[in-house]
């Protein structure tokens, strides 16, 4: 199935799907500050930044369980090349990061991908590209 969020609500197609070739799937890039290790998704590509303007900071919690937001794939990435996150593993609150251990988006070329499975109370990393 496929399933698209429209301003007027939800749109339901079940069938076969083609991309035209003059035609692409796009990402969306919102901003945000980090608070006390936790942001609240917005968009399916958010650009972090460091509370207070830190030269780093660590995010434990990505919230991504708002309304039309839940079962999102998403990319982490800094806003800042000066200024550093840490996404951490072994973070306790939910919704949590499961994944191969620490990751430090230390310049502006390092991404980081997860999914947030509808249902769960976690975000699972896909891949990550340490690109300094």
């Amino acid at each position: 199935n496929f399933y698209q969020t429209l301003t007027t609500g939800y749109m339901i197609f079940a069938g076969d799907f083609t991309l035209t070739t003059t035609n692409c799937l796009t990402t969306q890039r919102a901003t945000a500050t980090i608070a006390s290790g936790s942001i609240t998704g917005t968009s399916n590509t958010m650009a972090l930044d460091t509370e207070g303007g830190a030269s780093s900071d660590t995010l434990e919690v990505a919230d991504y369980t708002g309304a039309s937001k839940t079962g999102a794939r998403f990319m982490l990435m800094t806003q800042n090349d000066s200024r550093d996150v840490t996404i951490d593993d072994h973070g306790t609150p939910n919704p949590k990061f499961i994944m191969a251990g620490d990751f430090t988006l230390d310049t502006n070329n390092d991404t980081i991908l997860f999914e947030a499975v509808n249902g769960t109370t976690h975000n699972y990393e896909l891949s990550r590209s340490d690109n300094a």
